[in-house]
């Protein structure tokens, strides 16, 4: 009888911390660039369910990108609710909603579209209490006119920012000596340890969601 309540224990234990572990299924909004090829950037947080920071290649499905392809400014998509990781881990086509601006601060829907990842970018769990480098870092992803910079989150307060760019090589990680790691970039040509990058429109901007 006492192993069988010792086993129930157990059992009980392992889901009670599966179930505060464990991501749930939910709306994760996200920044939209590119035109030749498009690329979805997470916009993050640091509490659960949206504590990643992730970059996605993706394809739009065709009237979905010729739509798309007209809105000007800033475009944010609202995909229908999943988990984050799970997706990245194992991709899938999925159903969402294109807004010009902000989905959650006046942004006027566009389109409904239908969503397939073709590479994951990046994929990092975010870390509230995670300590910063002593130098700015970036992520550089994309190619030819499609060329972006997005800032590395790292602990909190931090900030989310994606910048375009022109002619820079190598993509993935860069580092910018001199400039601290809490400050945001500026637009223009700016040194990095393998040369010069020229950060040409600032896309997305946020400090707020990362500062709690």
């Amino acid at each position: 009888m006492k192993t069988l309540f010792f086993l129930i224990a157990i059992v009980a234990c392992s889901y009670i911390s599966y179930a505060f572990s464990h991501d749930h299924a939910s709306v994760h909004g996200m920044i939209v660039v590119g035109k030749q090829k498009v690329y979805l950037s997470h916009l993050p947080m640091f509490h659960s369910p949206h504590d990643y920071q992730v970059i996605l290649e993706v394809e739009l499905d065709q009237k979905g990108l010729s739509e798309y392809k007209k809105i000007q400014g800033l475009v944010t998509l609202v995909p229908e609710p999943f988990i984050l990781p799970d997706m990245v881990k194992t991709p899938r086509l999925f159903k969402a909603e294109i807004f010009q601006g902000h989905f959650e601060r006046g942004g006027v829907k566009k389109v409904n579209v239908v969503v397939s990842i073709r590479k994951v970018i990046l994929s990092q769990k975010l870390n509230s209490a995670g300590s910063f480098p002593t130098i700015q870092e970036g992520f550089v992803f994309g190619e030819g006119e499609d060329q972006y910079l997005a800032h590395l989150i790292h602990g909190r307060p931090d900030f989310d920012q994606i910048l375009s760019l022109q002619g820079y090589h190598p993509s993935g990680v860069v580092k910018f000596p001199g400039i601290d790691s809490r400050t945001s970039f500026q637009t223009g040509i700016i040194q990095t340890t393998n040369g010069k990058m020229n950060l040409k429109e600032n896309i997305y901007y946020e400090t707020g969601d990362l500062s709690h």
